[in-house]
């Protein structure tokens, strides 16, 4: 998927890519695979993303989309605006 990325980016002027690593290795380059050390953190939207214009996609681990999903809600994010989707079965996150 991270070239398929890179070339939506690069061909979609308003798409914004920002990848973290939470455990990045020796051999992956900054800026290069990965643009963020650790995980992603509600401050780390709220001080980067236009969170009123935003629309927000996301798939991973149950516990990290839920964290985001209840986390965006938190921040008063539309539930229109929060799009995710499960591989495998799929559970509640907000409950």
């Amino acid at each position: 998927m991270k070239q398929h990325l890179k070339e939506v980016v690069a061909n979609h002027p308003g798409v914004r890519s920002v990848v973290f690593y939470e455990l990045p290795t020796p051999e992956d380059a900054r800026g290069q695979d990965y643009d963020q050390p650790g995980r992603i953190t509600m401050e780390w939207l709220k001080q980067t993303v236009p969170m009123a214009e935003a629309d927000f996609y996301f798939c991973g681990p149950k516990g990290f989309m839920r964290m985001l999903a209840i986390g965006l809600r938190a921040l008063n994010v539309p539930e229109e605006r929060i799009h995710f989707e499960f591989f495998g079965p799929a559970e509640a996150l907000y409950a």
